[in-house]
């Protein structure tokens, strides 16, 4: 029921990007695809339209190799604690997948965020999205542990995610926050009307706070809502860029995703203490409106057809499990610089 533009696109993930750093153990970085009169060509070598269309299909097939041993993991992590504690499996499977169960402000919320797509009214689809909601967490709840089991070494898988090639990200004129000289630097195409957008935000924040001079952040505009809300709203973010306000501005309308409208960009920048006779005359000329033009004309140059879409050091980046994925990749790759 989530709606499809503001799913993540799972392209590639944590090893992927640690194997760009570093050799993997499954390995080259950049394996042989084909061999031709004695010459070896590999993923830098094809077009790039053939490039992209195969680096697609490779992220298709391991993605769905992944989900699968994700889910042989939990099962034999399971009988192995059933056989170390002597508890059955249901049992055991009730404690690590316990979680909370959905409320009905939860529900509303996710209605409210989302009722575009939704054709009936809250009453009729209420019990219907808490069941999505419940399911949703328990498969969170299950990657958190089959993730931990990875990141602890207890789980060794023999394939690695394929690796497309790093792409030319020209963001310099973007809202940013952390250091130009950072070792990471995580691109993120956004749309200020997409829930899971609010949800990658709050993720990059306490990156952030835990790796302040490795880490940096890139917003790139990329209202494609159908309900025309985003774009005068991420307009009046770029107003604010130059007032040094615009991260403010970027987490109050967060905060508000559920009720905001088009109209609420010049309130929201009064509460977040803009000089409003520089805000107005930038918000009324449209003088901003070149960095939202420019990235809807980035993010299509390089495919992305959802919000959030993440790139890591130029090389697409998703997962299901952002947060540990996103983390562990920080930790790991600051470790070896």
């Amino acid at each position: 029921m989530m709606p499809a533009r503001c799913l993540p696109t799972v392209l590639v993930g944590l090893w992927s990007l640690l194997a760009a750093l570093h050799t993997s153990a499954a390995g080259p970085v950049d394996p042989i695809l084909f061999e031709l009169e004695g010459r070896s060509y590999r993923m830098v070598d094809v077009p790039p339209k053939l490039r992209n269309f195969l680096a697609r299909q490779q992220t298709q097939h391991y993605r769905e190799r992944r989900e699968l041993y994700d889910e042989l993991i939990f099962d034999a992590f399971l009988e192995h604690e059933a056989k170390r504690t002597g508890m059955s499996r249901s049992a055991l499977a009730k404690e690590y997948l316990a979680v909370p169960k959905p409320s009905d402000d939860d529900a509303r919320t996710f209605y409210e965020a989302n009722k575009g797509r939704i054709a009936q009214d809250f009453a009729a689809v209420k019990e219907g999205i808490a069941k999505a909601l419940m399911t949703e967490r328990i498969a969170e709840k299950k990657r958190a542990i089959v993730a931990t089991l990875e990141r602890t070494e207890r789980v060794k898988l023999p394939f690695a995610q394929p690796l497309p090639p790093p792409v030319e990200l020209v963001v310099d004129d973007f809202p940013s926050i952390g250091p130009a000289d950072a070792s990471i630097t995580v691109v993120e195409f956004a749309d200020f009307s997409c829930p899971l957008c609010q949800k990658a935000s709050k993720v990059m924040y306490e990156l952030l706070a835990n790796h302040p001079a490795e880490v940096r952040w890139v917003f790139v505009h990329y209202p494609i809502g159908k309900k025309g809300i985003a774009r005068r709203i991420h307009a009046g973010g770029q107003c604010l860029v130059e007032q040094e306000l615009f991260w403010a501005y970027h987490n109050l309308v967060f905060k508000r995703i559920v009720e905001i409208n088009s109209q609420d960009a010049p309130e929201i920048a009064a509460e977040v203490g803009a000089d409003m006779e520089r805000f107005n005359a930038c918000y009324a000329g449209k003088t901003s409106d070149w960095a939202i033009k420019r990235g809807l004309e980035l993010g299509r140059k390089h495919q992305v057809t959802r919000t959030p879409t993440l790139f890591v050091n130029g090389r697409p980046f998703a997962s299901k499990r952002l947060r540990e994925d996103l983390k562990a990749l920080v930790e790991n790759s600051t470790a070896r610089l």
